[in-house]
């Protein structure tokens, strides 16, 4: 259990960072903190997998002279030992730890609203607007996965998944799991944690494992945010190319003219990748103390040319 970090109203934030991740969060951390209002207080817990005492330290250090920002690591691998972690597939570049998020709610009991946050993510503006929207009685607030939607349009075997294997038949209300306006008291109430191991256990093959099982639970409650709360610039070009599709691209386009925040969806990040936003991203990789440690990672990866190039629009 984690207890409330100030006694006053605060955004909370919850990242998740499991095998390393660390540096990346960082990243994402110093973005928010940089674009945050000094007039409010920002409570970020970390949710974390065995991770590097160092490391720890050093993202602690970030924060050491920002009176209205505490942030603190919360280990949660007793969680994988107690619900049977075979059922937490995985598939492709994802890893088990991508579940961290449906524990929230079962981890966070003192607290009422959260934000979770991909550690893949730039934040542009004060995240505090994004928690400060109204669910209204919603379980959680998202935005719509532009691409899975798109997808399913075009691709016989996508549509298949979603309508047949997964049964979700309202796609244009498919969202992405990397930024959520979460109300815990309803995901509690729902008991989130409990339906999704039951879930996991029904699908024995899922495509995007925590992001499919949370849109099968909220599938008609949840709040669809614009796409400037989680802009995905690599995108299938067939979104802003049909008509047929027109106010779905122009949601996406939001976020286009207002990134609030930026996502690199894809296995290509801008830690290893040279891609569109990654000067965004280097930006602020340059104000955390894993500057040095990126730059060797990266440059290592340019070397070894186990990079690709995204689609972009």
């Amino acid at each position: 259990m984690v207890d409330r970090a100030f006694k006053d109203n605060s955004v909370n934030v919850v990242f998740c960072a499991g095998n390393n991740y660390l540096k990346y969060t960082a990243v994402a951390l110093m973005s928010l903190i940089e674009n945050s209002d000094k007039n409010r207080n920002y409570d970020i817990v970390i949710l974390e997998t065995n991770n590097e005492e160092n490391a720890k330290d050093l993202i602690s250090d970030m924060v050491k002279d920002c009176k209205n920002f505490s942030v603190r690591f919360f280990n949660i691998s007793e969680y994988f030992d107690k619900y049977r972690s075979e059922n937490m597939v995985s598939h492709h570049y994802y890893s088990k730890e991508i579940f961290m998020r449906i524990f929230i709610p079962d981890i966070l009991t003192n607290y009422d609203k959260v934000i979770y946050l991909d550690s893949d993510i730039i934040v542009t503006t004060d995240i505090g607007k994004l928690f400060d929207m109204d669910l209204e009685g919603n379980y959680l607030g998202a935005v719509r996965d532009f691409n899975s939607i798109t997808n399913m349009q075009y691709m016989p075997e996508m549509r298949s998944y979603f309508k047949e294997f997964l049964g979700i038949e309202k796609m244009g209300l498919y969202f992405n799991s990397g930024v959520l306006l979460m109300d815990l008291n309803l995901l509690r109430e729902i008991k989130l944690v409990q339906k999704s191991m039951e879930l996991l256990k029904r699908f024995d093959s899922l495509k995007y494992p925590d992001q499919d099982i949370l849109n099968i639970i909220c599938t008609d409650n949840h709040l669809l945010i614009d796409g400037s709360w989680n802009f995905t610039f690599a995108i299938n070009a067939i979104l802003v190319q049909n008509s047929a599709l027109r106010d779905f691209a122009l949601d996406w386009c939001k976020g286009l003219i207002t990134p609030n925040i930026i996502h690199y969806i894809t296995e290509f990040k801008p830690w290893n990748t040279p891609m569109s936003y990654s000067d965004v991203w280097w930006i602020y990789a340059a104000k955390t103390p894993f500057f040095e440690k990126l730059k060797e990672e990266f440059n290592i990866a340019l070397a070894s040319g186990h990079y690709g190039n995204i689609l972009n629009v």
